[in-house]
């Protein structure tokens, strides 16, 4: 078959990551919607089914549906998910009513390492990052109707500057670890192995911004996607992305977002396309 007649246009994706027991719902989609956790468990019910998942499990959710998410009571949990919009299925695949809602492939299975690559390549934002994105993205759908692909599982990453993902990856790690507190320049600097000044140095060369920043911009993505993907209050919000101060958290959100964390939600449960992360268009000029 040929995959390029498998019509798909990625419009949104990211990582989120909730607090134990929160939930996201019920919400009527918009478009399709892979997700894939990768820590945690979460209950998902829609369009009349519900299906436990765990980390592993692959989930393709319909356009046009109700749906809610369930979280897991005991702990954090973390999940990757991309939106896009389905033209026509070609001949020679079963009509979208047939497809398998939930895949749990295991760890020799194509269908991660397409949608990791597919997020990836997706957040980049350049044509040619798109369209390695869209092939990616209609390979793992051909694998998911199909239920082939089973390989020895090859996952690496594709970071930016060695220094920056070190400093970044450090901010991500501090985040899992519960409420977001902020690392200090000289705890960046230690994560990345050099000095604070190198450090400063090499993140406005390569971004433009400085560390502290990136972090900033790092802990608003993160509210950003709570805001997209979760039932959870605004101040509770705030203090999951290290802010002490709720109308502090809002105030920065807007300069950033262009809306307040309010706005920024109906704008999203109304359809609306949530835009690249501030910090992935930093990278995306300077790639």
């Amino acid at each position: 078959m040929d995959l390029s007649a498998i019509q798909i246009d990625p419009s949104g994706g990211g990582l989120a990551e909730y607090p134990a027991g929160a939930t996201f719902g019920p919400r009527s989609t918009h478009d399709w919607e892979w997700v894939w956790i990768v820590k945690g468990t979460a209950l998902w019910a829609g369009d009349d089914t519900e299906h436990q998942l765990h980390a592993g499990s692959i989930l393709l959710i319909p356009n046009g549906i109700r749906d809610t998410f369930r979280w897991s009571e005991q702990r954090r949990t973390r999940h990757g998910f991309i939106h896009f919009t389905l033209g026509d299925v070609p001949a020679g695949l079963p009509a979208p009513e047939h497809w398998p809602r939930v895949m749990d492939p295991g760890g020799d299975h194509l269908l991660p390492p397409l949608l990791r690559h597919a997020l990836i390549m997706f957040r980049r934002g350049d044509p040619h990052s798109r369209a390695a994105c869209i092939h990616s993205l209609q390979l793992a759908l051909h694998c998911f109707i199909t239920g082939s692909g089973r390989i020895d599982d090859d996952d690496h990453g594709i970071d930016g500057h060695p220094l920056v993902s070190r400093a970044l990856d450090a901010i991500r790690t501090r985040w899992r670890e519960g409420r977001y507190a902020p690392l200090t320049l000289g705890e960046l600097a230690a994560a990345a192995g050099v000095s604070q000044g190198h450090l400063i140095r090499v993140f406005q060369q390569h971004l433009e911004i400085s560390p502290q920043e990136a972090q900033r911009l790092l802990r608003l993505d993160q509210g950003a996607t709570l805001l997209a993907r979760s039932n959870l209050q605004i101040q509770a919000i705030a203090e999951q992305c290290g802010f002490s101060c709720p109308f502090h958290f809002s105030r920065s959100f807007k300069k950033v977002y262009g809306k307040s964390p309010r706005a920024f939600r109906s704008h999203l449960l109304a359809g609306g396309n949530r835009p690249l992360s501030p910090l992935v268009r930093s990278m995306i000029r300077h790639t």
